[in-house]
């Protein structure tokens, strides 16, 4: 009778042994799995940042601040149109050499209105496009803050990668090293049993080490 308990207790050390293992390995799977995909999410994000930056910095911005000089020497004739048109000089002139060019006069004065209104309008253009100006280079500046930081994540990917790859070799050096402890044929000596342990537990402290380190990384 006690010889069955025993046998039943080994059965389900063994069995418990088998899940961790299997356990283990899913966790390595997807540990492994969700690493690549952020890692290609991240390159791609990357590349379409870069893009929208080149475009930024070499095409819009260049186009809309010549468009700002265009608007700009609009405004400047214009006001010179009236300056003309509304000095004394000019309006005394006429009514000297015919005190019956009102209508002229008034046309005069409807074109300045006129052109005032044109004035005003190309202001207003110009005021908008000085806004959209500003937030094309915050949008630009954006881009290169998050160039950066995806730069930083692409690098932390790497260096999670390289953690996790180290683990799993510094783990198959333990599973090793018991294999070679146990092992039926060729018994190990005594020495050599206390030397491999002595390794898995230096092992299993850089494993520790590395794990602390791969949790501090990970957000």
């Amino acid at each position: 009778m006690l010889d069955e308990n025993q046998d039943v207790t080994s059965q389900d050390g063994s069995n418990t042994q088998e899940v961790e293992n299997i356990n283990d390995s899913n966790i390595h799977w997807y540990d492994s799995k969700l690493m690549k995909a952020l890692g290609g999410v991240t390159i791609l994000t990357t590349i379409f940042a870069c893009l929208f930056s080149l475009y930024n910095q070499y095409h819009k911005i260049p186009s809309l601040e010549e468009e700002n000089k265009k608007y700009q020497q609009i405004i400047n004739e214009k006001q010179k149109e009236i300056n003309y048109l509304t000095s004394n000089s000019v309006v005394s002139q006429l009514r000297k050499e015919n005190g019956n060019k009102d209508r002229e006069i008034k046309l005069l004065e409807s074109q300045v209105r006129e052109i005032r209104t044109s004035r005003d309008q190309a202001l207003n253009g110009n005021s908008k496009l000085e806004s959209i100006i500003t937030q094309w280079k915050s949008a630009h500046q954006n881009i290169e803050n998050n160039l950066k930081i995806c730069s930083q994540q692409l690098q932390q990917i790497k260096v999670n990668a390289d953690l996790l790859k180290e683990i799993t070799f510094l783990r198959n050096k333990i599973e090793q090293n018991n294999i070679n402890i146990n092992k039926n044929w060729d018994k190990p000596t005594n020495i050599q049993i206390e030397t491999w342990r002595l390794d898995n537990q230096g092992l299993n402290s850089m494993i520790k080490d590395y794990q602390q380190k791969l949790n501090c990384q990970q957000p």
